[in-house]
């Protein structure tokens, strides 16, 4: 997978990360306790972000292609399904191996961390030290999360 398709699963995979964050969040009361219904939730709102997403990026790139798309979106539209499916799965196999209480907590701890080590490697592969990394890295989730508390309380 070339570069820019690397950075187009990436892109979505983070969006994923950061829209699951949210809602179950929103639904930390109603999920509590219920695997299958944290994985219902996972894929249901897995499915609507990349659906939404992908459509979206299908009709720009016909807009911008005059009418047809170019083999590359294709390919890019593929990685953004890629990248968002692949957090679901992740969230998907947390929420079954914690089982029950402890699900919803350890899910959205791996999407965090999931965030955290996509901001801890994007200051590594810039050179940065891993103490300055580390420290990109909380403060990606710290903005992750802020992002995820304003789409909770703007859905109140």
């Amino acid at each position: 997978m070339d570069t820019e398709l690397r950075k187009d699963a990436l892109t979505m995979a983070l969006y994923v990360a950061l829209g699951l964050l949210g809602a179950l969040s929103l639904f930390d009361r109603s999920l509590s306790g219920t695997d299958v219904r944290i994985v219902e939730t996972i894929w249901g709102i897995t499915i609507g972000l990349v659906l939404a997403h992908v459509f979206a990026f299908v009709v720009a790139a016909h807009v911008v292609g005059q009418g047809s798309l170019r083999r590359h979106d294709g390919e890019a539209a593929v990685a953004h399904l890629i990248g968002g499916v692949a957090v679901a799965v992740v969230a998907t196999v947390t929420a079954l191996i914690a089982r029950d209480e402890t699900a919803l907590r350890a899910v959205r701890l791996v999407l965090a961390v999931f965030i955290g080590t996509v901001g801890y490697l994007v200051r590594r592969s810039n050179g940065a030290s891993r103490t300055g990394a580390l420290l990109f890295g909380i403060v990606t989730v710290a903005v992750a999360l802020i992002i995820a508390n304003i789409k909770v309380n703007l859905s109140h």
